[in-house]
Formats: C-alpha cells, structure tokens, sequence
C-alpha cells in the first residue's frame, strides 16, 4: 500500500491514478493477474466510466504472448476508414475470428463526437477492432 501511496503522488501518472492509491494498487493487482509488471499496468490499463479494462495494445500483446496470432488491416469506405482485427489462435488455426469497425458502426454507436474520435479516429477504430476480437478469440489469455 505504502508503494501506492508514493506512486500515486507522481503527476507523471495518468489521471486516473494521480492522488488515488486505490486505483493504482487496483491496476498492479490487475497486472499481476495478467503477469504484467505493474507500471505497465499503470500505463496500459485505463479506467473507463469507473471500471478498469485493459487498453488495446496491452490485449494485443497478451494475447500475442499466448502464442496467437493477431492481424490488423487498415482500409477504406465511402464513410471513411476502417479497421478490421484477425485472431489466429494457435490451438486452431484453421479458424479466425475477425471484428471491423467502421466510421458507420462508431456513429451508430455514438462515439465519433468524443474528443479522441474527433482527433484520432483511425486509432480509435484500430482499438475497438482489436478489443472484440481478443475478447472474443482469446477470452482467456485476458483472465
């Protein structure tokens, strides 16, 4: 606890986690649930409407040490980019599970007047894609 405390008195912390020791020995017990070492959890697990989930590169890279593969494909339609996320998982290999996103899904969905949807939509996209298909393929490289 003591190292959460002096942690979180750091302003290099993301805001989530500043003067909130509770929040940051939530993220190192979180981390180390996923083998992570817990800056790296501090970095890569965001709290999002009061809930923690891991953000998109951090799936990505668990998902990848499981030995699974992961492909991401960016493109192009009428309404702008998309991204579209493959998961190979290496004890079936012939299956792949794939997710999309699209500018059309994000508006459906209601995200796009979001500041990060305004500035960086692309990555934005690239981050939905990849959450739902590791959820999906790979549920228990996240637990």
């Amino acid at each position: 606890m003591r190292y959460a405390e002096v942690l979180a008195d750091s302003n290099l912390l993301p805001a989530q986690y500043r003067k909130n020791p509770a929040n940051v020995l939530l993220a190192q017990e979180l981390g180390d649930a996923l083998g992570i070492p817990a800056i790296q959890a501090i970095n890569s697990i965001h709290v999002i409407e009061g809930k923690p989930s891991a953000g998109a590169d951090l799936m990505a890279s668990i998902v990848r040490r499981a030995g699974h593969r992961l492909r991401i494909i960016e493109g192009q339609d009428r309404d702008g980019p998309t991204v579209t996320a493959q998961l190979i998982r290496s004890d079936d290999p012939d299956f792949t599970f794939t997710s999309t996103w699209t500018m059309a899904q994000a508006k459906a969905a209601k995200l796009t007047g979001k500041d990060n949807w305004v500035k960086y939509p692309k990555s934005m996209l690239r981050a939905r894609a990849i959450m739902e298909v590791c959820r999906a393929g790979a549920s228990e490289a996240m637990y």
